[in-house]
């Protein structure tokens, strides 16, 4: 017969032991949802709201597709766009942002909507996300791939489990089960801290982040504001199977290449609301999914 204060000591040690196990678990667990998501920010979705020859920050005469701020006027300012009503799910958006028309084989596309998210994400790390700054209100950017642009356009097809298909030309096909293309259109992030509009500037303002020549991830010196990721996701559910021709507007009826695919924005939130935002869901919650309500305007 076994001595019962061994046969005790051993089934504590039992239930120790696998408790220590169950919480390394969930440790484990955590760990690895936080590293999955590894990003923090704000996010919410659009309608079109109209297609209109207009731009209101190159004033060009190509076609583009608009999001968000309705009724945009050539010229706009700051304080129209707050002063008018907005298309956005988060109604204190009031931005302007638009995009080019869009024409495969031969038949001009319609964007349906559009994700807006404002990110800091990796590689940067916790700390450096802690420090970014708003957006200026009336803050002006483009991004694209054509020269002296930054950021960058990647295409896909709409896929049911999300964008995994990222690449830097259209496809030259898509599967029966996806919903069309779409892109992501990601702007820069790292500011002069002077200049808010690319009409009053030959020079580059706002810039991508980048390693370093130690290999350290960040702002280029000169460009040491870290604002918000912008990235913007416009969906073209009817687009066709088989993309043989994909063309852009640039002008008053001519269409350009592919390459030619950019985007526009002129930030407009109302009062404090950027700072507050940020604040909130991007700089007290670094590299965190943010439990502050507000912070995931889902469709």
């Amino acid at each position: 017969m076994g001595d019962p204060m061994s046969d005790g000591r051993l089934a504590i040690r039992v239930i120790v032991a696998g408790a220590i196990f169950v919480a390394a678990l969930l440790l484990s667990i955590v760990a690895t949802a936080a590293a999955a998501h590894a990003f923090s920010g704000f996010r919410g979705p659009s309608v079109i709201t109209e297609t209109a020859q207009k731009d209101p920050m190159f004033h060009t005469e190509h076609m583009h597709d608009f999001f968000c701020a309705n009724n945009v006027t050539d010229p706009t300012s700051y304080n129209a766009l707050v002063g008018a009503s907005t298309s956005c799910k988060r109604t204190s958006d009031h931005s302007a942002y638009w995009v080019p028309q869009l024409k495969i084989n031969g038949t001009v596309q319609r964007p349906t909507r559009s994700g807006f998210y404002y990110q800091c994400l990796r590689p940067f790390s916790a700390k450096q996300c802690a420090n970014v700054k708003p957006f200026p209100k009336g803050f002006r950017m483009v991004t694209g791939e054509r020269p002296g642009d930054f950021g960058d356009v990647l295409w896909h097809c709409d896929d049911v489990k999300g964008q995994k298909n990222k690449q830097e030309n259209p496809p030259a096909s898509c599967s029966d089960t996806d919903r069309g293309i779409g892109m992501v259109i990601r702007f820069p992030e790292c500011w002069n801290g002077q200049t808010v509009d690319p009409t009053t500037t030959t020079e580059p303002y706002v810039v991508n982040a980048r390693y370093d020549a130690s290999g350290k991830y960040g702002c280029p010196a000169g460009y040491s504001t870290h604002l918000p990721t912008l990235t913007i996701f416009p969906d073209y559910p009817n687009a066709p199977k088989n993309l043989d021709t994909v063309e852009v507007s640039v002008g008053h009826s001519e269409w350009g290449p592919p390459s030619t695919y950019h985007a526009n924005t002129i930030s407009a939130f109302t009062g404090d609301s950027m700072a507050t935002l940020t604040k909130d869901c991007i700089t007290a919650y670094p590299l965190q999914s943010s439990p502050i309500a507000g912070c995931d305007l889902q469709e």
